[in-house]
């Protein structure tokens, strides 16, 4: 993991307004991205986001907070 980003609180998740700059650990590192969603069920936060794979192809997945940080 990067020593440079911290992953967001899950308290921050819910206060983030819709649609948030942020960054995800997605796909083996960590990557700007758009959270355009939240969700909270009884495993925790997640996050719907949205960003740019490897390819340059646009991903929409669902992320639990721990992998979401706010942008820098």
């Amino acid at each position: 993991m990067d020593k440079f980003v911290t992953p967001a609180e899950p308290e921050l998740i819910q206060r983030l307004p819709l649609p948030s700059h942020v960054t995800v650990f997605a796909g083996g590192k960590w990557r700007p991205a758009w959270l355009i969603a939240r969700v909270h069920d009884p495993e925790g936060w997640f996050g719907t986001v949205q960003f740019d794979d490897d390819d340059g192809a646009e991903v929409t997945a669902q992320l639990p907070a721990d992998q979401i940080a706010a942008a820098a």
